[in-house]
């Protein structure tokens, strides 16, 4: 992915994206669903929902030290699609 195009508008160094991702993967494959609504859930659209939430989750828990983040996520749409897209292929098994 071209994350020049989707994050652009994100103030944040390559480096501390990626310290960012990884904290959110980390959130949500220690989130207690993640194992029940996401890994071992064989319908993939409830699967998808489930992973979107958890990813929500991680983000509403940083916002107050993540603001820029998390407003991005909430007001753009390509950013957050593209943010979870990021996120889904880290976490998946």
């Amino acid at each position: 992915m071209n994350r020049q195009k989707w994050f652009q508008g994100w103030n944040a160094t390559p480096e501390e994206q990626r310290v960012k991702f990884v904290s959110i993967a980390r959130f949500v494959k220690e989130h207690p669903n993640f194992n029940s609504h996401y890994v071992n859930n064989p319908d993939v659209q409830n699967r998808d929902l489930a992973l979107m939430r958890m990813i929500s989750d991680a983000i509403s828990k940083q916002r107050r030290s993540e603001l820029e983040l998390y407003k991005l996520y909430i007001n753009d749409g390509a950013f957050k699609v593209a943010l979870e897209d990021s996120i889904r292929r880290m976490v998946e098994v």
